[in-house]
């Protein structure tokens, strides 16, 4: 018995030592080793590029369970809106059985051009933002295919396709589809129709040039021209997200949003293999390629009124649209509030008609403004957007925020956005 006692001591001094080992071991491979991602849920063919990634993805995976939990949700006590009408339009990538359904001013320009780079479609480039604006949206289609599925029988292309759309919030949606539309001259056409019904007094100039339309009276046409109408008379840039793509119809693999709209289209991406496969040009920025977009767009109208309801060359000289495109860029903080049009400088330009000569002029003093001041004062002009935002709709009447909350009320119920927000609190008008 004596004897016994030594041989059990020595087992649990072995087997002490393998556990010891074996947690020392577990130790060292939890340190040098990235940690396993559970299975991203419900995509397929998901493959991450490294482990930091992986974490990324699986975190807007998990988000995108949440919106698409939420809108079942709201569906469900909302039955009616499954009724509503729906644009439903979708542009469906064959290589990669992708189907994006279009809502406007939610990064749409960032995936149709995505998908055209993809697919090659007119033709090849080396960058996606290689690819203008006026391509993007009007250029032929060779491969692409446009559906709508109102138009029936559209199902066989987008049915097994990944579906997937963006939401946006309410108020910042239309503050920007507002500064891109009106304060821009891209649709003029449209307001010198608009400024009569909600104006009283119009000059000619206004229903010449449908220059002025204010913010006060583009959230009250837009109201009284809203609803689920099988042929609407409000753009779909100002319908709601709902109309636009009714997830309630639709059933949806992916709503991403604005707000984080680098995660959820890497997740879209990565669910067609695609992520990291797309080049991004390495002296490119999306800032820089935001103004540049603006710019080029905006003084082709110039040139091109015949395609903007034939807007009269009085409406939209070099030097208007200039000075409009100065003002949009410091409401969304790309130049300080205090920085004034360089007239002067673009003059020699603007007199001879240079057309080329001043978008390269025009890009060139904004992008050197940005260069000649420090990383803070960037930074405090990105403020300006959130505010020039929200001062713009504080400045509404009451009867008028209520109108425009109304109007968007089932954006905010189905994409979870605050519809009255603490900001509103401080309010000057009745």
């Amino acid at each position: 018995m004596h004897r016994k006692i030594p041989v059990l001591w020595a087992l649990c001094l072995v087997l002490c030592i393998l556990v010891l080992i074996e947690f020392c071991l577990v130790i060292v491979t939890k340190r040098t080793e990235p940690q396993v991602i559970p299975p991203l849920p419900k995509l397929r063919n998901v493959s991450a590029i490294d482990s930091k990634e992986a974490e990324r993805l699986y975190r807007a995976a998990k988000r995108n369970e949440q919106r698409l939990s939420r809108v079942r949700n709201v569906c469900t006590k909302r039955p009616e809106l499954s009724n509503a009408t729906s644009r439903a339009e979708f542009w469906v990538s064959p290589r990669t059985s992708l189907a994006f359904c279009v809502v406007p001013k939610v990064g749409c320009t960032s995936w149709k051009r995505t998908i055209r780079f993809i697919e090659h479609d007119p033709q090849t480039f080396e960058y996606p933002s290689d690819i203008s604006r006026f391509m993007v949206h009007y250029g032929d289609f060779k491969t692409i295919h446009k559906l709508k599925l109102t138009e029936g029988g559209q199902g066989k292309w987008i049915d097994p396709a990944l579906k997937f759309m963006f939401s946006r919030d309410p108020y910042t949606r239309l503050w920007s589809a507002y500064l891109d539309k009106f304060v821009l001259p891209d649709f003029w056409h449209t307001a010198r129709n608009a400024i009569p019904v909600v104006r009283q007094n119009v000059t000619k100039r206004a229903l010449k040039c449908g220059h002025d339309l204010t913010f006060e009276e583009f959230v009250r046409y837009n109201y009284d021209h809203s609803g689920f109408k099988a042929d609407p008379k409000l753009n779909e840039h100002f319908q709601t997200v709902l109309y636009n793509c009714n997830p309630c119809k639709h059933d949806f693999d992916v709503i991403g949003a604005a707000e984080t709209f680098d995660e959820d289209t890497n997740l879209v991406l990565a669910s067609a293999q695609t992520l990291g496969v797309i080049p991004k040009n390495p002296k490119d920025s999306r800032l820089e390629r935001e103004i540049t977009d603006l710019v080029d767009y905006n003084l082709d109208i110039v040139k091109q009124t015949h395609l903007h309801g034939n807007i009269s060359v009085d409406c939209v000289g070099l030097d208007a649209v200039g000075r409009r495109l100065w003002e949009v860029f410091q409401y969304n903080g790309y130049l300080g509030d205090y920085v004034p049009f360089p007239g002067a400088y673009l003059k020699k330009v603007t007199d001879k008609k240079y057309h080329n000569e001043y978008k390269l002029f025009l890009k060139t003093v904004i992008f050197d403004t940005r260069k000649s001041v420090t990383t803070k004062t960037l930074d405090n002009w990105k403020e300006q957007r959130t505010k020039s935002m929200r001062n713009a709709f504080r400045s509404l009447p009451k009867r008028i925020m209520k109108q425009f909350q109304e109007m968007y009320d089932v954006d905010f119920d189905l994409f979870r956005y605050e519809k009255y927000p603490v900001w509103l609190e401080s309010r000057d008008k009745n």
